[in-house]
């Protein structure tokens, strides 16, 4: 009996020791793995250093973020009183969802606020508008903020801007004024458009709000062919322009390097954008500088960290969108299934774990919006071609190049949109979404809450008829 308690014991300590110097091994060698690892993302044409992800100087005149009214929304402080105006009471009651069909509730927005006048709410805002729009056609932007020391802009007062700019544009189409609404569409378009330069998380959010929020009245006019030739060829210029996907390649390559700042500033002494207590610095340092087996290990876990964080972001966020096309890779399930995954087979790296960004599910929206885009700009070419020619076409086809220069693809799958007429003399036009599979255009629903819509599941379609 001793004898196979002594084998036992024997054998355990064996393989304690195997595990534990393999795992050493994997330790000591993590900035080596780090550093290959980098080096063939680099070779691939991959970005690591703040001072190329940074968008070009842009001359105070004509930068955006630098105009006097929108000043101080870029930088967060002393935001201007006028800019501060712009956000109406209770404009979320304005509702309405293009993706479902349905209509915004001017009247019943009116009610909420209790007012029967919408205009007379809007028309003191009028000079603020048309500054807005003003500062909107300035030719480049460059928020004046420092992204590698951890600086980003406020970026306030945007997005309520934006919901006051498409109540009007809402209202100026059932006044029957389209030229204003397609005004106020081009506005958040424009503002929308400076941001995309921005390698930062919060600039790439902006930019994805204003872009969804005029959708709304976009969609409407289409819906009830109140724009005018002039209105679509304007409208159509600004979205087919839009292009998200690499706006968020950049923003997620900037959330990355980030990332790799924050663990480097641990376990290089005095780097990085932190100020730790004295304390965490002490200790810190201590490790970092020692020689002995114990520094070594620590340094190499926390370079294992700074890899799999690195390699995680690049695979789920940044290659989701390739360099130099039109198309979203969603193979390997989606961004939340992945996440899950990670932390299940990398349950001893726990900086990588923490410092994973918490807005995965912005990688299916973000796809999500870029395909309603670009079906909003073939859906303005089938509102043009009817206006000239009568009726809907039989096929896309046909509305190049006079209508449309060239059809968007769906982003998923890189083949066609689907299109068809209906009898009634409409259209259904959609993208496959997230899974690439046709599902008849039917919009994907939460299983948790079949209200809530999932842009995981379903196709991504654009309703040419409202409710």
């Amino acid at each position: 009996m001793r004898r196979l308690i002594l084998i036992f014991g024997m054998i355990l300590f064996t393989v304690v020791a195997v595990v534990a110097v393999g795992y050493g091994i994997y330790l000591g060698t993590g900035k080596s793995a780090w550093l290959s690892w980098k080096a063939q993302r680099e070779a691939m044409g991959d970005r690591f250093e703040w001072a190329v992800l940074d968008p070009p100087p842009v001359p105070d005149e004509e930068n955006f973020a630098l105009d006097p009214l929108v000043a101080g929304g870029i930088r967060g402080k002393d935001l201007d009183p006028r800019f501060k105006a712009l956000k109406l009471p209770n404009l979320d009651a304005v509702r309405g969802d293009w993706r479902e069909g349905r209509r915004a509730d001017l009247a019943g927005y009116a009610q909420s606020i209790g007012i029967q006048d919408l205009e007379g709410l809007l028309g003191p805002l009028e000079p603020t508008l048309a500054e807005l729009d003003r500062a909107s056609r300035r030719s480049g932007c460059r928020l004046p903020v420092d992204h590698a020391a951890w600086e980003p802009g406020g970026l306030l007062g945007f997005r309520d801007a934006a919901k006051t700019l498409r109540l009007r544009a809402l209202l100026r189409l059932t006044q029957g004024t389209p030229e204003g609404a397609a005004g106020d569409v081009g506005t958040c378009l424009r503002i929308a458009e400076h941001l995309k330069g921005e390698p930062e998380l919060i600039p790439l959010l902006l930019r994805t709000s204003l872009v969804g929020l005029v959708l709304q009245p976009v969609w409407e006019g289409l819906a009830d062919h109140r724009w005018g030739e002039a209105q679509l060829s304007e409208i159509q210029a600004l979205l087919t322009g839009v292009d998200l996907l690499s706006s968020a390649r950049l923003a997620w390559e900037g959330e990355r390097l980030h990332g790799i700042d924050v663990l480097r500033s641990v376990v290089e002494a005095g780097v990085g954008p932190f100020q730790l207590s004295k304390e965490a610095i002490s200790t810190r340092d201590r490790l970092a500088a020692s020689t002995g087996i114990v520094g070594r290990l620590y340094r190499g876990w926390i370079y294992r960290n700074l890899l799999e964080l690195a390699r995680f972001e690049t695979e789920l966020t940044i290659d989701v969108f390739p360099k130099g096309g039109r198309r979203v890779l969603t193979k390997g399930g989606t961004p939340q299934s992945r996440m899950a995954a990670f932390e299940r087979r990398h349950r001893d790296l726990a900086l990588a774990r923490l410092a994973m960004p918490a807005l995965l599910a912005q990688v299916q929206r973000i796809a999500h919006l870029q395909a309603s885009v670009d079906l909003a700009g073939v859906a303005c070419a089938l509102e043009r071609h009817r206006l000239a020619r009568g009726d809907f076409p039989e096929r896309l086809e046909v509305l190049v190049p006079e209508f449309i220069r060239e059809l968007p693809r769906d982003l998923v799958t890189g083949g066609p949109l689907v299109y068809r007429r209906t009898p009634e003399g409409a259209f259904v036009l959609y993208s496959t979404g997230w899974d690439g599979k046709d599902q008849g255009g039917v919009l994907g629903r939460s299983k948790e809450d079949p209200r809530t819509l999932d842009p995981a599941t379903g196709d991504w379609p654009w309703f040419a008829q409202a409710q």
